[in-house]
């Protein structure tokens, strides 16, 4: 691969200087992939050069052999005592629950009983510019960091802690990100700063990567999926009188930020509906 006129170097996970791990709530997803792979969004390798097409032909040369471990495709079944565990403490990434009232007297005094289970589907931001950043070195070992990012100050310290370098030492830059509808506010960001940041400090010079929207696509977590078992209600007046609502989010292969996206649904599960006690 580095016979391939242009390309300057190949980079692996023994190759990152820091902490091997670009992950926000839990500590489940490596930067670069090492042993295993968990989804076909895991990057392996970096291919630095200074010639797009180069790069292109360098990662076509990268040959990998995969030996094929049981998949779990359903957050339901995932949930399973004999579910392959994605990982070693299992499939569960974040549980929550909220608890007001009696909600069985609530159904007792119910006219009207509505029950059913819903599924939606991933959703895509889709943004009009895609993950972008460019790093440059600075002459005291630092680098500063312009990036097409949400949560610069997560980001920062993404960065940090991927490269091994001081806070102090890292300078990021928010540029107008051209949308982002929650596509940059997870890992993806931190990947693509981290990923030019390792290229610009190992060939000391500026560095810059932008995901095509296939990659884009393949890259960041989406919307989860849900799966929403509701059950509702009411007198005969209209007046709602209990709910009881199960929810699972589908996360994928790493936690991303699924944790928060699960709180705020279980908060807001029933819209502006007020409990009487």
């Amino acid at each position: 691969m580095l016979k391939v006129r242009g390309v300057a170097a190949i980079l692996t996970a023994k190759d990152v200087p820091g902490e091997n791990l670009a992950s926000i709530t839990l500590p489940d997803r490596p930067f670069l992939a090492v042993d295993r792979v968990r989804s076909i969004a895991d990057p392996i390798a970096l291919v630095v050069s200074d010639d797009p097409l180069a790069a292109d032909e360098a990662a076509e040369l990268v040959k990998i052999e995969y030996e094929p471990l049981p998949v779990v495709r359903d957050p339901l079944s995932a949930l399973a005592p004999d579910a392959p565990k994605i990982h070693k403490d299992g499939n569960l990434a974040y549980h929550a629950k909220v608890r007001k009232g009696d909600v069985e007297q609530g159904f007792a005094e119910s006219d009207v009983i509505v029950e059913n289970t819903y599924r939606t589907p991933y959703q895509e931001p889709a943004p009009l510019e895609t993950e972008a950043a460019y790093a440059i070195p600075e002459p005291d070992g630092g680098v500063r960091i312009v990036g097409s990012i949400q949560n610069p100050f997560y980001t920062h310290w993404g960065v940090a802690r991927i490269l091994g370098l001081p806070r102090e030492k890292i300078r990021v830059v928010a540029a107008a990100i051209g949308g982002s509808f929650g596509g940059k506010s997870d890992e993806a960001p931190w990947e693509i700063c981290a990923m030019t940041t390792l290229a610009a400090l190992k060939t000391g010079r500026p560095a810059a990567c932008v995901y095509g929207r296939d990659e884009s696509i393949i890259a960041h977590s989406k919307r989860h999926p849900f799966i929403i078992k509701h059950k509702l209600g009411a007198a005969s007046d209209g007046a709602l009188k209990a709910a009881e609502v199960e929810i699972y989010a589908d996360t994928g292969a790493y936690a991303s930020v699924g944790p928060f996206v699960l709180m705020r649904a279980v908060v807001h599960q029933q819209g502006r509906m007020r409990y009487l006690t």
